[in-house]
Formats: C-alpha cells, structure tokens, sequence
C-alpha cells in the first residue's frame, strides 16, 4: 500500500491481526472497540513502519521484519503494547502525545538500534525494554510518572524524564543498565528511586529540583557517577552486595 491504510473493527471481540510480510508506505492505523479482547496486532512488516493514529480497546503489537518504527498519529492503547525491530540497527522512535494504559514493551537489536518513547501525555509503566550491542534508550512523560513492570535492559546509555512537576521515576525491577543513566524529574515532590538493579550501576546526569528525593539502591554492583548530580531533597545511596562500592 503506498497510500495511508486504516483497518477499523467495531463489533465487541473482534480483532485486527496482520500477519502477511505487508509494505505500507504511508500510516497505518488500526482501531478496534473498548473493552479487553479487541486486539490489534500488524507483524512482519517489510519495510518501515509510520504508524497513524490508532485507538485499541485491547493489547497493540507491532513488529517490523526490516526497518523502523515511526508514529504520525497519536497511540490510544488500553491493553499492553509491545513494540518491535527484528532487523539490527532499526530504532523505535514513538514521539506523540500517546496515551498508553497498558505496560509498554520494546525490542531492538544493533548497535545502532535506538529506542526513544517521548511526548506521553500520561502515566507510563514500561513493561521488558531491551535494546543490544549499545542501543540507547530514552523515555520521557510530558504528564505522568515513570514505572516500570517489566525488566529493562538497556545496553547503551539512558535516559528517563518527566516534564511536568511533582511525578515521579520509580524504577524497581531487576534492570540491567550496561551505559549511564540519566533521570530528571521536577517539583516539591517529583522524586527519583531506581533500586533492585542486577548488574552495576553508573548514574549519568541526575537532577530533582524544588526538594525532591533520589534514592538509589544496587542489589549486584557498586554505584558510580559519570555525570552531575544536582539533588535539592535527601539523597541516599545503597549497595547490599559483598564488595561492591559506591563511588561518587
């Protein structure tokens, strides 16, 4: 398809799944109804991929068998939604005011294969995130707070923002950063906590402003710094594994 394409379903229980190795060169959108059950899925894609405008009562998966994801139109998902790169060196640049209910998960591979989730216009809870061989990682709310509820390994570096003033980043699963980690937050009460993680950690730029808290706490490594950090509340550092330093 070299024009725009729209797959809309409205009947409660009725999914779109797109299975074919398609190429759309213009947005796709896909829409089903309200409600658990009405799923949209597009894989396989062919080339890269520009996604439309889309409003799914259920879980969203989207995967390309080569090229990028893209979005032109804003994200309602209800459900999970997974996004992924199959090729190495593809990114995933989502950068609407997308509304994601459900934990966002995605994939790529490479070292250039880059995943960067901006513009939420809410809450965000990232489900597994992996980017390989350096990918970077960046994620940022323009209204909501950060969560996660899924395992992050990110092999680059990283970044986590919240725009708007008093949410919160709160990362506690076992995640793997391999690259700095960068976390900003602001307001009385934007707080940062990023603990459980499995593997050393190294804090890039960190910055909570008007007294907000930064707590973080290594389950599998020392702590160390390659950035500033400007923390206007309490601060606390904590490694609870034999022989791992924290060094600032």
């Amino acid at each position: 398809i070299t024009g725009t394409s729209s797959f809309t379903t409205t009947g409660a229980g009725n999914d779109i799944a797109l299975d074919s190795i398609s190429s759309f060169t213009g947005a796709v959108s896909l829409n089903t109804a309200a409600g658990v059950g009405n799923d949209a899925s597009l894989i396989n894609a062919a080339i890269a991929l520009d996604l439309g405008a889309s409003t799914v009562g259920g879980t969203y998966t989207i995967e390309t068998n080569a090229g990028s994801i893209t979005d032109s139109g804003v994200l309602t998902i209800t459900g999970a939604s997974s996004f992924t790169t199959s090729t190495a060196d593809d990114d995933i640049t989502p950068s609407q005011v997308n509304l994601f209910t459900g934990a966002v998960s995605m994939a790529t591979n490479g070292a250039t294969g880059n995943i960067s989730l901006t513009n939420a216009g809410q809450a965000l809870n990232l489900g597994t995130i992996t980017t390989t061989l350096g990918g970077t990682l960046a994620i940022e709310t323009n209204v909501g707070s950060i969560t996660d509820s899924g395992v992050i390994t990110a092999s680059g570096t990283s970044s986590f923002t919240t725009s708007t003033a008093n949410d919160d980043i709160t990362l506690d699963q076992v995640n793997l950063f391999t690259g700095a980690v960068g976390l900003s937050v602001n307001g009385v009460t934007g707080d940062i906590s990023v603990t459980n993680t499995g593997a050393a950690l190294i804090l890039g730029t960190v910055t909570t402003t008007a007294g907000g808290d930064l707590v973080i706490e290594n389950d599998v490594g020392g702590i160390t710094d390659t950035g500033v950090l400007t923390i206007t509340g309490t601060s606390s550092f904590t490694t609870t594994g034999a022989g791992n330093d924290i060094a600032l």
